[in-house]
């Protein structure tokens, strides 16, 4: 490849030195042929900067090339103004070569302020529209003060150069230098070729300036000097980005791109390393995660068991109701005798996630049920008796509340049918109020009895006493009987 690349440079480098010949002899011949050609050269290099970079506007990502080619572009119309309005050109009569002058000078100063402004906007957003806007509006403005006569004199006959022209000479030179400084700054998005075409680019371009401000002739050495450098500044632009482009698009146009493919592809590295150990993670993960899925097959396998065994228990229980219910009223589990009461009494075919609730039709039960589970749900454990008047069933409901690692959860609820019992304990009220009344009566009439005993009683004992009473009489009698006979 290097042995390739020897032959095209003595190419280039004899092609460039017969342009340069061809060009002085032309100047020789005639001063303006030599200042047209030079002209129509860079302007043509300017409008096709401008072509090509308008036309890729929306693939270019450099906000510095697209500033340059679109600024190069409008920096050729007034060059081309120049060109035409030259001395000796005879398109514009009357203006002698003061205003070929100041359309170089305004021409330069809009190349200066292009130059320096493309590093800012390097990373900034930049709308296409306003940039043309801007550019167009900055070229008709100085034209107008120009053609108008209020833009400063450049040139006067048989004086040369004036103040105003060589002041803006340096003050261009000036800042293309801090352009060529900020350009240096953003030496990261250019590859060197490109960057050293661009830079000395610039340089001749301050070349040029400096050379411009020293002629007194407009056909003099100084101007002609000038121009070469006016040339060679246009054609390295040329170079960086025509035919650099052109050739490498990646490297320049797509700039940007490539570097983005190189983070990319370092990240890819970083990635697949990161992917290789999160993979080695990922899979004593899966070991870890396998262990426990089998756990927790045996755990689900164990727990199916359990509730197989708990419902088989439950079912088999054909005087006890049992369900439960989550924080929403909803039902978590019930046994077959509980479906059945349900039907029975609300008429409601229930599923578990069924709210109880809902199931009620009748407002006062629905709020004595929401009363309780709220009670349980508080974490009290009690004990109430229903009574059910249409189908005159009593049920005793036992409500415990359901914890889960120190949370309550739920509520559930053991219901038993006690209506027997409660007939039961009716029949036996009943029972012992009819004793109680037999039990009044027959000591109403035990009492008479005795009252009469007693009445009966005073009387015997009365008898008794009086016969008592007369025996002693008697017995007195038949002594003094006794004592009178005697005597």
């Amino acid at each position: 490849m290097p042995g390739s690349k020897i032959p095209e440079r003595f190419y280039y480098t004899g092609v460039i030195s017969a342009v340069v010949l061809g060009l002085y002899l032309s100047s020789l011949y005639s001063y303006l042929l030599f200042h047209s050609l030079i002209e129509i050269v860079t302007i043509a290099v300017a409008f096709t900067l401008f072509i090509l970079t308008w036309n890729t506007r929306k693939y270019l990502a450099s906000n510095y090339l697209r500033m340059l080619g679109v600024g190069y572009g409008f920096i050729a119309l007034i060059d081309l103004l120049h060109a035409i309005a030259y001395k000796g050109m005879g398109v514009f009569p009357g203006y002698g070569a003061n205003l070929p002058t100041q359309l170089w000078i305004a021409a330069r100063y809009l190349q200066a302020v292009t130059l320096f402004a493309a590093p800012l906007f390097m990373e900034r957003r930049m709308s296409n529209h306003s940039l043309f806007g801007g550019y167009a509006a900055a070229v008709a403005g100085l034209a107008a003060m120009i053609y108008s006569g209020n833009f400063p004199d450049c040139f006067i006959e048989g004086k040369g150069l004036t103040t105003f022209k060589i002041g803006s000479e340096y003050v261009v030179s000036a800042a293309l230098l801090a352009a060529l400084y900020l350009f240096s700054r953003e030496r990261k998005h250019f590859s060197d070729r490109v960057y050293f075409l661009v830079a000395s680019s610039i340089a001749c371009t301050i070349l040029s300036e400096l050379s411009f401000t020293a002629y007194v002739s407009v056909y003099g050495l100084a101007n002609m000097v000038g121009h070469f450098a006016k040339l060679a500044a246009f054609y390295l632009v040329y170079r960086a980005i025509l035919v650099t482009g052109f050739k490498e698009p990646f490297e320049l146009v797509f700039r940007d791109l490539k570097q983005a493919e190189e983070t990319l592809q370092k990240a890819r590295d970083n990635l697949d390393w990161q992917v290789g150990e999160r993979t080695s993670e990922l899979k004593a993960a899966n070991e870890e995660l396998e262990k426990e899925i089998t756990e927790r097959r045996q755990a689900e396998q164990q727990l199916q068991a359990h509730h197989a065994l708990l419902t088989a228990i439950l079912n088999s229980s054909q005087d006890i109701i049992i369900f439960s219910l989550d924080r929403d009223y909803c039902y978590t589990a019930f046994n077959e005798k509980h479906q059945e009461e349900m039907k029975k009494v609300w008429d409601a075919d229930i599923k578990v996630g069924m709210n109880l609730l809902d199931c009620m039709k009748i407002p006062e039960l629905r709020n004595l049920a929401r009363q309780s589970i709220d009670r349980a749900l508080r974490g009290e454990v009690f004990a109430e008796v229903q009574h059910q008047p249409g189908l005159n069933i009593y049920y005793e409901f036992i409500w415990n509340p359901v914890n889960q690692d120190g949370v309550i959860v739920g509520a559930a609820v053991f219901i038993r049918d006690i209506t027997e019992r409660k007939r039961a304990e009716k029949e036996l009220r009943r029972f012992n109020e009819e004793l109680e009344q037999r039990v009044k009566d027959r000591t109403s009439e035990l009492e008479a009895k005795n009252a009469e005993l007693e009445k009966i009683n005073k009387l015997f004992v009365g008898r008794e006493l009086r016969m008592l009473e007369l025996k002693e009489r008697i017995k007195e009698l038949e002594k003094q009987q006794t004592s009178g006979g005697q005597a």
